[in-house]
C-alpha cells in the first residue's frame, strides 16, 4: 500500500492546483450567471435539464454514449444555440460538416458537457464518471423533486435553468440537510489534487 504520510506540495503544485480551483469557481459563477459561451465557433448558451432529455430522447451519442457522428455535432449545436448565434440551421450544419472530424473539435465539445455535469453527485452517474453516462432517467426527476421542495421552484423553471446551476443548488441542498456528513465536491480541484499527490509520490 502507499504512503500518503508527510507529503508536501511545492511551490508550482500548489499554483497549479489553485488555477484549477478558480477555473472550477469561475465555471460556477457562469451557470449562476446563465452567462453564454464560444464554442468551437458557435455561439452557445448553458446547457439545461430540458437539453439534457431532448438530446437524450434523439439518442445524442454525445450524452448518450457511443461514437457521434456528423449530426449529432449538429444537432448539439441546433439545440444550444444562443440568441446571439446569427446563423441558420443550415449553416451551422455545414460548419460542423467542415469541423467536427477534428481532436480539438470533438474534445471542446465533451469537456463543455463534462464541465456542465461537474456538480452532479456520483450516485447520478450510473456506470462510469464521463457525463454520456449520467442517464436522465436516474438522476432529472430525483433532483428536480429536491430543488423545487426546497425553493418553491415550479417544474420549468429548474428544467430551464442551467443544469451546472441546478446540481451546485443541490449540493447545498445536501450539505445543509445532512451537515459534515457530506463533503462537497469540487471534483475538478481534488482530481488536480491527486494528480500532484502522485507526482510526489513518484518523484
Amino acid at each position: 500500500m502507499a504512503n500518503w504520510t508527510g507529503v508536501e506540495f511545492d511551490t508550482s503544485s500548489n499554483e497549479r492546483i489553485e488555477l484549477v480551483a478558480k477555473f472550477e469557481r469561475r465555471l460556477r459563477i457562469e451557470a449562476l450567471l446563465n452567462l453564454e459561451s464560444d464554442l468551437n465557433g458557435f455561439k452557445v448558451r448553458q446547457l439545461t435539464a430540458e437539453d439534457c432529455l431532448k438530446l437524450d430522447y434523439a439518442d445524442n451519442k454525445i450524452l448518450t454514449g457511443g461514437i457521434p457522428d456528423e449530426s449529432d455535432f449538429a444537432h448539439f449545436f441546433i439545440t444550444l444555440k444562443s440568441n446571439k448565434e446569427k446563423r441558420s440551421d443550415k449553416q451551422i450544419i455545414a460548419q460542423v460538416a467542415r469541423g467536427y472530424k477534428t481532436k480539438i473539435f470533438i474534445k471542446s465539445v465533451y469537456q463543455f458537457v463534462d464541465y456542465a455535469f461537474n456538480d452532479l453527485p456520483s450516485g447520478g452517474k450510473g456506470k462510469g464518471n464521463t457525463s454520456y453516462e449520467a442517464d436522465p432517467k436516474v438522476w432529472l426527476g430525483g433532483i428536480i423533486d429536491c430543488v423545487a421542495s426546497e425553493y418553491g421552484w415550479d417544474y420549468d423553471s429548474i428544467i430551464k435553468a442551467p443544469v451546472a446551476r441546478t446540481f451546485y443548488l443541490y449540493q447545498n441542498i445536501l450539505k445543509r440537510k445532512i451537515g459534515d456528513k457530506y463533503a462537497f465536491k469540487n471534483k475538478m480541484t481534488q482530481q488536480a489534487s491527486m494528480n500532484e499527490l502522485m507526482k510526489a509520490q513518484n518523484g
